[in-house]
């Protein structure tokens, strides 16, 4: 995520189609058409349609997992195969955020110094550790998954929701109490848009389809529902953490917290 795209006018489409178009349209390579006008409305449509988007990510490492496991490919292959396919479906555009913030939180630097190193364009030594062992942690946890003795359809439903669920978390980032670090650029369109009720909506709608998992694997829908009430602690506590450091947020701070709160949505499950 940059803040190097500005406010553009145009005219809005229905929320429900537009949101996750644009969102797609954004947060992957897919060819898909978005929003014409880039401006908060925009902003806020996105954002509550990237856990939407999570669910696409989860379904393409679902799709590369069983086609390995169909050829008998090892665990551990299949699992760099399926985090590979999500980085090059995004473009390394989440790991890209948190190697920006990992180096001006490692800096323990305050307000405009930390804005500054999180404005630098190179990756530092704490940003390339916190990039590879997050990915080294997301590959291990889909290998346990892999390995593990659970049914198929638990396991492809468990990868679905990893990348879903720890998208929650840039919810809580754009939520209404933060102000974006700028008033322009990408960050200012996304930054405090969010309501209380988006966020409760989403939380319910998680709810409710555990419920229904329920029914068929109380086992899963557990390990599901404590994932998405840690993942959404985590959510809450990154993004009062970044804006505490660096006085404001930005489109780097979603990044940063869509990439931690995915490998942790992964790791809980594994375990």
């Amino acid at each position: 995520m940059s803040d190097k795209v500005d406010f553009v006018e145009g005219s809005h489409g229905i929320a429900f189609i537009e949101g996750p178009s644009t969102a797609l349209s954004w947060l992957t390579i897919l060819p898909i058409k978005g929003a014409s006008a880039f401006d908060r409305i925009t902003g806020r449509r996105v954002i509550c349609s990237v856990p939407f988007v999570g669910m696409v990510y989860g379904l393409l490492a679902a799709l590369v997992i069983a086609t390995g496991v169909a050829l008998g490919t090892s665990a551990l292959l299949i699992a760099v195969l399926a985090v590979v396919a999500m980085e090059l479906f995004g473009r390394f555009m989440h790991l890209d955020g948190l190697g920006d913030v990992a180096d001006a939180l490692g800096s323990y630097a305050q307000g405009e110094k930390a804005r500054s190193i999180l404005s630098d364009p190179h990756i530092g030594l704490i940003g390339a550790g916190a990039g590879l062992l997050s990915l080294l942690a997301q590959v291990a946890s889909i290998s346990a998954l892999i390995s593990s003795e659970l049914p198929f359809w638990q396991l492809m439903l468990a990868v679905i929701a990893g990348p879903s669920i720890g998208r929650l978390g840039v919810l809580f980032v754009c939520h209404n109490r933060y102000a974006p670090m700028r008033p322009g650029g990408f960050g200012a369109q996304i930054i405090g848009t969010v309501l209380t009720w988006h966020i409760v909506a989403w939380l319910l709608g998680y709810a409710l389809l555990f419920a229904l998992i329920a029914l068929i694997s109380l086992g899963l829908a557990t390990a599901l529902l404590l994932t998405l009430v840690l993942v959404a602690v985590a959510g809450a506590l990154l993004a009062a953490h970044c804006n505490r450091r660096f006085e404001g947020l930005n489109g780097d701070c979603c990044g940063f917290v869509i990439h931690l709160c995915t490998t942790i949505a992964l790791v809980l499950l594994a375990m």
